[in-house]
């Protein structure tokens, strides 16, 4: 339920970035009890994880809903901008900077003029919604990112609470943090090109090399 809901708010590659980047702090977390304390400390490495999990997730999804609100701020004053400048040159060329953050980047010189042109063109029958603080989308956003920590941080504690050893709980709940990785940079390897299996490994190989430094640094 919790990854339906943060489906119909998050785009797939924001959904499975996000939850990368709670896979990365677990297994930074679980690399700082050494093996030998685990059946003494598992308790602790389980509220941590979760904990830091809870912590990250409200951190990031409020930063997250603040900047869609900053973004829906700096559009609002641009839109003002362009109907009342006279300068049609300069009014074009602040729609051209605009889109540079959309998919017309990709478009040639000319071409974003000419969708700049049009966009002017018929900007002044429109008119500028009223700027709010936070809308739902954003409250919702901001809960989608919540619950992908919280889910993610809660799956890959679970093996200290089902398995008896330790030891083995650690290793597989590293073993599936690092396999979701791969998965994260096999999605993302898909979407740039036939990368799949290098960028793959790269994010799992990752994961490892921050599982092993913290371990050793802390373990």
């Amino acid at each position: 339920m919790a990854r339906r809901y943060a489906r119909s708010h998050l785009d797939f590659i924001d959904l499975i970035s996000e939850a990368a980047v709670a896979v990365y702090m677990v297994i930074i977390i679980n690399g700082y009890v050494a093996l030998s304390q685990l059946n003494t400390q598992f308790y602790y490495i389980l509220a941590v994880d979760i904990g830091a999990c809870i912590a990250w997730g409200f951190i990031d999804g409020f930063t997250n809903a603040i900047g869609g609100s900053v973004d829906r701020g700096n559009q609002a004053r641009l839109v003002q901008d362009i109907q009342s400048d006279k300068n049609s040159d300069k009014a074009i060329n602040e729609v051209i900077e605009a889109l540079d953050d959309t998919f017309v980047s990709r478009y040639s010189k000319e071409a974003k003029k000419t969708i700049a042109e049009e966009i002017l063109k018929n900007s002044p029958r429109s008119s500028a919604t009223k700027q709010r603080f936070l809308t739902r989308d954003e409250l919702e956003g901001f809960l989608s990112i919540f619950l992908i920590y919280v889910v993610a941080g809660t799956l890959l504690s679970f093996p200290y609470v089902i398995l008896p050893n330790k030891i083995d709980a650690w290793i597989l709940s590293n073993t599936l943090g690092i396999a979701w990785l791969f998965f994260y940079g096999y999605r993302v390897g898909a979407i740039l090109g036939n990368k799949k299996i290098p960028i793959g490994l790269v994010t799992a190989g990752a994961g490892i090399v921050f599982l092993t430094v913290s371990y050793l640094v802390y373990g």
